[in-house]
């Protein structure tokens, strides 16, 4: 996979940040992340780092357990 695991989070994190992301009220689902950034990352890591955005408190759940907004917005 390209880049190391810091990379791969940072990119994810970047992801929820751009305009389409911050303007969206349902947030972005896995599989939009997926569609992004699946061609770098295989999707247990994607999930993964979710995850961790989500523990970190960067990322919450919206209205759907499977889409994502950041809390930086």
């Amino acid at each position: 996979m390209a880049g190391g695991p810091g990379g791969a989070v940072q990119e994810v994190k970047q992801l929820f940040k751009t305009p389409t992301a911050i303007a969206s009220a349902e947030g972005f689902s896995f599989d939009h992340v997926v569609q992004r950034l699946g061609n770098k990352y295989s999707k247990e890591d994607l999930k993964r780092h979710i995850e961790e955005l989500c523990d970190q408190g960067l990322l919450y759940y919206t209205n759907q357990l499977d889409r994502w907004k950041s809390t930086d917005e």
